[in-house]
């Protein structure tokens, strides 16, 4: 036990001030990934009472995607100095869980090793991304409601509708995780506890993007600039439609906590798959991977769900 607890906390401590020390040290004027710039002009346009979707953070007009959620997110990081604080913030996260989380002391070593060694992940904190973590800290939220509500998800629904309304102003990809997890408990929950989280939800959604939207100048403007315009932009609205109707679908089989996360997996992954073959189909495969066309870090949504797949699985004997 003292062995795995020195070598546990001496991998993850020395991956924490590599991580810790990057954030320091990369000049984020010189990162060619929009979302630190993203994430960066949202919170501080918010705060100063400005309209953060008409600034551009390129010469290629673009704007910020980022839905009001991320301004929560990633203020606290903010306001310490560097938003890119946020992927340190998760990856120690991952570390406590770890270490707390009854399973094989192997396994726990194996699966830090393995998320160390993945590069989509080490290219988040590189770039200073907040795409994964915002997926991994959809994911503990998601594993800790189902092992603390596991008879009744919604015996809370005022709490659950807060956290529910939090995750889906962050980026609209969450939308097909929490249908898949959430939908069928809340047919077969109590009348009540339905009106209640109903109430609560549409409540939340509009607090939560209170702070933003108190500083649109003009109805003309914010039809013209705001983040649903870029991010339904990603993909063509039938493809998004029907992601949306098969996660409906989907719930019907797969929202016990010990399949989701692997139904989530290869979902996420098939909607990036078959947008990155569109694209490539219209636009060339060599322009999209290699001249930006698409950006390929997508792919990455599904390590979260991978990671918290690994960790629920039997078939490793505890040491």
């Amino acid at each position: 036990m003292k062995n795995f607890r020195l070598l546990f906390f001496s991998i993850g401590f020395l991956a924490f001030l590599v991580f810790l020390m990057l954030n320091l040290y990369i000049d984020e004027s010189s990162l060619n990934v929009l979302r630190y710039k993203g994430m960066n002009t949202t919170i501080s346009h918010v705060l100063s009472g400005e309209y953060p979707y008409t600034t551009f953070l390129d010469g290629k007009g673009d704007t910020t995607s980022n839905l009001p959620g991320l301004f929560y997110l990633g203020m606290p990081f903010y306001l310490l100095g560097d938003v890119g604080y946020l992927q340190v913030f998760v990856f120690m996260l991952i570390l406590l869980f770890l270490y707390k989380l009854e399973i094989s002391n192997y396994r726990k070593i194996g699966v830090l090793c393995l998320l160390l060694m993945c590069p989509a992940f080490l290219w988040e904190v590189f770039v200073k991304s907040d795409l994964m973590s915002n997926v991994f800290l959809l994911s503990f939220f998601m594993y800790w409601w189902s092992k603390k509500n596991e008879e009744n998800y919604f015996e809370k629904p005022v709490l659950l509708a807060f956290l529910i309304a939090l995750f889906l102003l962050t980026r609209l990809i969450v939308v097909m995780p929490l249908i898949i997890m959430f939908f069928m408990p809340f047919m077969k929950a109590q009348m009540k506890n339905k009106l209640i989280f109903i109430i609560a939800l549409v409540s939340f959604i509009f607090l939560i993007s209170l702070p933003v939207l108190i500083t649109i100048p003009s109805w003309e403007i914010f039809l013209q600039y705001n983040p649903l315009n870029n991010q339904t932009g990603e993909a063509p609205w039938f493809l998004s439609a029907f992601f949306l109707t098969l996660s409906f679908l989907l719930s019907k089989r797969f929202n016990a906590p010990n399949k989701i996360f692997f139904v989530l997996s290869l979902l996420v992954f098939s909607l990036v798959l078959v947008r990155f073959l569109l694209n490539g189909f219209e636009e060339g495969f060599y322009r999209n991977i290699f001249l930006n066309l698409f950006d390929i870090s997508y792919f990455g949504l599904t390590i979260p769900f991978l990671f918290f797949y690994a960790i629920q699985q039997k078939n490793i004997m505890h040491a």
